[in-house]
């Protein structure tokens, strides 16, 4: 079942959503620093605005490994936002139902350096604060 998982993120079209329903449960749950969503209808939405947004998605998993709690991946997500790259460097937790399909997947990113730090006003702010900080 990882296989597939691993393929669809690595894959990401909105013609392979579909296959949803045989990879994660329907009470499924996703979060990263930016989204909280339960069920499989609210995370196939918020993948299609993603697809929608961006234009070159790619998720390249970088290393996998298998623990007692479930399976944890590291990846790298390029795009283009507006015709600018964006490059975000992460985590992935993923637990596995009793059935074998995906009961949660749980994203670790550093929102504030990979994406907040480059909007001009913020990104200056979150600059000047590390700065004060150390």
């Amino acid at each position: 079942m990882m296989d597939r998982y691993i393929a669809l993120w690595q894959g990401l079209a909105t013609a392979k959503l579909d296959t949803l329903d045989q990879l994660v449960t329907p009470e499924f749950r996703f979060q990263d620093p930016f989204h909280d969503i339960t069920g499989i209808p609210a995370f196939r939405r918020m993948l299609e605005r993603t697809l929608d947004r961006l234009d070159e998605v790619r998720f390249d998993v970088l290393d996998q490994a298998h623990g007692t709690a479930g399976w944890y991946l590291r990846w790298r997500f390029t795009a283009r936002f507006r015709g600018q790259p964006m490059v975000i460097e992460g985590m992935s937790e993923i637990h596995l139902s009793v059935d074998g399909r995906i009961s949660q997947h749980i994203d670790h990113w550093d929102a504030s350096r990979q994406v907040y730090q480059g909007v001009p006003v913020l990104g200056w702010l979150i600059r000047l604060a590390r700065r004060l900080a150390a």
